[in-house]
């Protein structure tokens, strides 16, 4: 993460405090990478260790619903007031292969400037 530099990392709740913890043992701050977002997915996750993720990686946290099979099915918006759902997943269209540009699609960003995203995926 020091060399790639992400500005995005999307991870299980618990995989994310690990990371924490590692990056804590070398002596690496993580605020340093300036996230714009970390994404949480595959277990669950309360309010307060949502909160508690925010803080340690100082950035908004928010949750992520989806499956290899159907891929995107629910995105939280900022607000995190529950999960959006996307039309075109209700229907039943999967996203194969589900990159990037869809994921931003579904999580209603807005980019207003072109700029590049560096995701780490870590499971």
């Amino acid at each position: 993460m020091r060399d790639l530099r992400p500005n995005v990392v999307i991870t299980t709740p618990s995989y994310a405090v690990t990371l924490s913890e590692d990056a804590a043992k070398e002596g690496f701050d993580l605020t340093s990478l300036a996230l714009k977002k970390l994404w949480l997915t595959g277990e669950g996750c309360s309010p307060s260790f949502r909160n508690r993720l925010e803080k340690i990686w100082d950035t908004s946290a928010n949750f992520y619903y989806g499956s290899l099979e159907a891929g995107a099915i629910g995105v939280e918006c900022d607000q995190h007031n529950g999960r959006l759902v996307d039309e075109i997943v209700i229907k039943g269209v999967k996203f194969s292969p589900f990159y990037l540009e869809e994921f931003l699609m579904l999580s209603n960003v807005v980019l207003l400037e072109q700029f590049t995203y560096k995701v780490i995926l870590v499971y």
